[in-house]
């Protein structure tokens, strides 16, 4: 297959949705498949442009047989509502042009879009319909309602505004996929016909991620942990949209409790706020995102996997770095309703509390740091979901199917001779 793929997060992003692109386009080349990505000028999760990207030197390089082409586009300092509007309207506005273009000279078998950024998706529909095959949406997160859930956008007007938006460009494209069960049903009342929406689950490294013994390692050694100490982990993108409000006021709650060590370790717009919050707390430590050949290795340093989400964002968002936690063969505390998606997902290898209920969290962290044959039952229950429902060849394979299968049928005829790109 010719495969054109528009996502405004891409390789050397390592974290969040970026990493998912990448790691895709980079299985396809390997299958040998033409892959052409076009994107933005690297920035997340710190929010600026680094060298040697902000040179623009680099704006069109192969990366793993990949063809990386990239847009300058708006990156606020302080990525708030307004400004992330702004800057995903910068993506639409610099990518639009050169995706079609691309479409026409490339001449793939499909589109494929990845949301976020919606806003950037009808350049998608408008490639699309320019080499005349099917434009495909991939869904990692609602993000109008995760906006709304997170307090990005306040203005019930808006965001009604929004919404209506995102139903409608959703229906507009030929197929869609994205990553849970909870997920697909928001398709279906978004009312996407079932026959076009799929399952692609992001998935885990399981290979890289290696479940190694507790108690032990080099990140452990270097902080001066003890075995007899319990840690808690969350390794992330630190912002808003997370709920790390609720862990630290966990371990506030038991900071008399010398035998637990809270790890935060990412970056994002919001690290110094939580640091400053966290000043007087000697029972919570801040870390940087590790590089990737040091990934497995931080994740081994948990006893507990921590994975807080806010109250509202159900079923709209699926944490990507589930995946990970799971093939760690740690055991995972998931704050979010007993019915969700996320809950599902957790299921046997860990706890889910209610979101933004810090007692809730503190005493599950308890019973769970008090029971080590509970951590180490959930630890195997969590590996073994990893390797039964996470691999990644499996699932890209599936994918690559489903992509074959789609690129042979002609593009919906409700989209021919529309201006699909307004």
């Amino acid at each position: 297959m010719r495969l054109l793929i528009h996502g405004i997060n891409y390789a050397p992003e390592f974290v969040g949705i970026g990493k998912y692109t990448s790691e895709m386009a980079e299985w396809f080349a390997a299958r040998g498949h033409q892959v052409r990505v076009h994107t933005a000028r690297p920035y997340y999760p710190q929010w600026r442009v680094e060298a040697p990207y902000d040179s623009g030197e680099l704006d069109h390089e192969m990366l793993n047989a990949v063809d990386v082409r990239r847009s300058q586009i708006y990156v606020p300092a302080n990525p708030s509502g307004l400004n992330r509007i702004r800057h995903h309207l910068s993506w639409l506005a610099a990518s639009r042009g050169p995706l079609v273009r691309s479409a026409r000279e490339f001449a793939p078998d499909l589109i494929l879009s990845i949301a976020p950024s919606l806003i950037g998706a009808p350049a998608a529909l408008a490639a699309g319909r320019a080499a005349g095959v099917p434009a495909v949406l991939h869904v990692q997160d609602f993000e109008v309602g995760a906006a709304g859930a997170s307090g990005l956008i306040r203005s019930k007007s808006l965001l009604s505004m929004a919404s209506w938006v995102e139903r409608t460009l959703m229906r507009r494209f030929d197929y869609i996929t994205t990553i849970s069960d909870a997920m697909l049903a928001k398709l279906d009342q978004f009312g996407v016909p079932e026959d076009r929406t799929a399952l692609v689950r992001n998935w885990a490294d399981v290979e890289a991620i290696q479940c190694a013994p507790f108690k032990e390692g080099a990140f452990r050694a270097e902080l001066g942990i003890t075995p007899d100490q319990t840690v808690l982990m969350y390794a992330g993108t630190l912002s808003r949209k997370q709920g790390l409000e609720t862990v630290l006021d966990a371990a506030r709650r038991l900071r008399d409790r010398e035998d637990l060590v809270f790890l935060i370790y990412g970056d994002g717009p919001t690290k110094a706020e939580f640091e400053a919050a966290a000043k007087d707390l000697a029972n919570v430590r801040f870390g940087p995102f590790q590089p990737k050949d040091q990934f497995s290795a931080l994740l081994a340093a948990a006893d507990i996997h921590l994975l807080p989400q806010i109250e509202g964002a159900a079923d709209l968002v699926l944490p990507s770095k589930l995946t990970g936690m799971l093939a760690s063969g740690r055991p995972v505390i998931a704050t979010t309703p007993e019915d969700s998606g996320l809950a599902h997902e957790v299921g046997e290898c860990g706890a889910v509390v209610p979101p933004g209920d810090p007692q809730a969290l503190s005493e599950a962290i308890m019973a769970l740091a008090d029971d080590f044959d509970a951590i180490e039952r959930f630890g195997r229950k969590a590996r073994e979901r990893a390797l039964a429902v996470w691999r990644q060849d499996a699932i890209l394979q599936e994918l690559e199917a489903r992509l074959a299968q789609w690129s042979r049928a002609a593009p919906l005829s409700r989209l021919q001779g529309k201006d699909v790109a307004a």
